[in-house]
């Protein structure tokens, strides 16, 4: 990769309609898959365009408690036909990183660089403010290598 660097290959796309989610709850905001959402956004785009993604977390209603925190969590379906069963209650089993709140209302965090290792997954957030209802979106960019 000498003669590669990395560079944005679109705009944000929601991956998980807003939701209310309560303090402990995970989001229940519809989810596309992340081919799915790209393609969309982009038109023609195969995975190989976008080994790399970008989540930006928007926080609509509720002001967050400082140092609250929102994890997501991905949901494989690699081979895209068996997908692999959702997180829920105590079971979180593919943990991909965590947003750390502050508490500004109508707020977006981004959380950089995480590898897309499966085009068909699609991702949850679990709200861990620590007391506040909050309305949770995330959005997805892809990015890939070019010619430096």
């Amino acid at each position: 990769m000498a003669a590669e660097s990395i560079n944005a290959v679109g705009e944000f796309v929601v991956i998980q309609a807003a939701s209310s989610t309560a303090n402990g709850a995970l989001s229940t905001g519809t989810r596309t898959t992340i081919s799915s959402a790209l393609t969309t956004a982009l038109g023609s785009v195969t995975e190989a365009s976008y080994p790399i993604l970008d989540f930006r977390l928007n926080v609509s209603v509720g002001t967050p408690t400082e140092n609250g925190r929102v994890y997501v969590y991905r949901r494989s379906k690699a081979d895209g036909v068996n997908e692999s069963p959702a997180p829920l209650g105590s079971y979180k089993p593919d943990y991909v990183g965590s947003f750390t709140l502050d508490n500004t209302a109508s707020s977006q965090y981004y959380y950089y660089s995480v590898n897309n290792v499966d085009k068909n997954a699609t991702y949850y957030l679990e709200n861990d403010d620590g007391t506040n209802t909050l309305t949770l979106e995330l959005s997805a960019r892809g990015r890939g290598y070019t010619t430096a």
